[in-house]
């Protein structure tokens, strides 16, 4: 459940366009929340102070209620107007609750400064925050007591002052405006899919992937193969085929990015060249974000092929579902040949990062998973051959080379504490395996390589320093 406080923060062009996904409070206790029981989301006018800790309750207790954001205004002694926040709490009267900064709600929260916010009942211009506002803790202590996530998120509008009520006038509509754009992101306006697929002196293999594209139930509205400098070149045989090729070879993250940019479709779906697709892949992907409106990226399972023979996946490389950041940091565990995403994470989070000549999925999966939680249709659509020639993890050397550097650049880049600790955690385990590796084999350039790496973190006082 989205929320605001006052009607007035929320878009008339929202309330116009999408009349069945919003209520005020009244219609919601005479009734009217009966009618919300299979949306996806829905947003609800509260109220402000205390009164609005009476409306939440009282949707938490007739509602299946998985999370609640609230959206909003808040005056600042610190940050510009139009600046967006994250509450990382929320204070009352000196007393403390801590938020959630985690939502399914596709919106590019990467943008947003975390920070401590106060709650007030009354306008007060004495009082100093990062962000002061007078709903966030009422509604955070009801959550609390119900044991469901809450998160607040402000658009500073005034700086708490004297000016207060004239500046709030003024930001109204631009507040309004950009709150728009953030919900209209929760509606899928198309379901079409171009398929990428990277390839590189891979003949055996690469018209076999295409055909297994060709074959789909629910066709593609593109494939988009990227020769990567093949010898000979790729040859295109298929109508729905555009070619792209780059004359010399530069890698795989540059050829999937190269994929992306020509891509005109919302959905990207990616398949190596040396695996292939059931028929009903597409099908099964669109099945489930049909399903789960929210959901922007989203794999199937797989079968795994090594030398012609079927194996057994271990336990721990079982696919994630939803907030999986944390036990993705010790191996990858989204396929790129399984996985189909929304432009719209390419635009706020970025591709693959085109210096990883391997790993580059690990890197761009923990990339997305800080902020989005991933889908998993469980039903297995896709197989994965291992074991040739020409794969890359049989041809590159120390493979946990590359995730070290992913976790270097992700511990360098993170302002939250705990998802700090999770890096750094993970990072110093695969460094010491790394380097006690290097020592066993004598190989000194190796550990010298491997202690420039710990060079590399901004930091001081941090036990990774020990390693040295």
């Amino acid at each position: 459940m989205i929320c605001v406080a006052l009607e007035c923060e929320l878009p008339d062009e929202f309330k116009k366009k999408y009349p069945d996904y919003w209520l005020r409070a009244a219609s919601l206790m005479s009734g009217g929340f009966q009618r919300l029981v299979n949306r996806s989301f829905f947003v609800l006018v509260t109220g402000v102070g205390k009164k609005s800790a009476v409306v939440i309750e009282f949707a938490i207790r007739h509602l299946n209620l998985t999370e609640i954001v609230n959206f909003g205004t808040a005056g600042s002694s610190f940050f510009k107007r139009y600046q967006w926040v994250m509450l990382r709490s929320s204070t009352y009267n000196k007393q403390s609750i801590n938020c959630h900064y985690q939502t399914s709600l596709p919106i590019p929260y990467h943008q947003f400064n975390l920070v401590d916010g106060v709650c007030v009942t009354e306008k007060d211009l004495h009082v100093v925050g990062e962000a002061i506002d007078m709903e966030s803790f009422f509604l955070a202590e009801t959550c609390q007591l119900a044991s469901i996530p809450f998160v607040s998120i402000k658009c500073i509008t005034d700086f708490n002052n004297h000016e207060t009520d004239r500046d709030f006038n003024q930001s109204i509509l631009l507040f309004r405006d950009l709150f728009m754009s953030f919900l209209s992101l929760l509606f899928i306006t198309s379901y079409e899919i171009s398929v990428v697929i990277p390839v590189y002196n891979r003949p055996r293999f690469v018209n076999r992937a295409i055909q297994s594209v060709a074959n789909q139930s629910i066709p593609p509205k593109e494939i988009i193969v990227i020769d990567d400098g093949s010898t000979p070149p790729v040859k295109n045989d298929h109508s729905l085929i555009r070619l792209i090729r780059n004359e010399d070879n530069q890698g795989v993250s540059i050829a999937r990015n190269l994929g992306i940019s020509h891509a005109t479709s919302d959905w990207i779906a990616f398949l190596d060249s040396d695996d292939i697709w059931a028929t009903n892949h597409l099908d099964v992907l669109l099945t489930y974000i049909r399903h789960h409106t929210l959901c922007r990226w989203v794999q199937t399972d797989e079968d795994w092929n090594r030398n012609g023979e079927y194996v057994n996946k271990k336990a721990y490389h079982k696919k994630p579902l939803g907030w999986a950041f944390e036990s993705s940091l010790k191996r990858c565990l989204v396929s790129p040949s399984a996985v189909m995403i929304h432009r719209s994470l390419f635009d706020w989070i970025g591709s693959f990062n085109p210096s990883f000549i391997a790993c580059e999925d690990y890197d761009l999966w923990l990339r997305f998973l800080r902020y989005f939680p991933v889908g998993f249709a469980n039903t297995k659509t896709m197989t994965k051959f291992a074991g040739h020639d020409g794969q890359l993890s049989m041809v590159t050397p120390v493979l946990d080379r590359f995730r070290v550097q992913s976790l270097i650049n992700l511990y360098n880049h993170e302002s939250n504490s705990e998802f700090k600790a999770m890096i750094s955690k993970v990072l110093q385990h695969k460094l010491m395996v790394l380097i006690q590796g290097a020592k066993k084999r004598s190989l000194f350039s190796d550990y010298a390589d491997y202690n420039n790496l710990i060079d590399q973190l901004n930091c001081q006082h941090h036990p990774l320093n020990d390693l040295n």
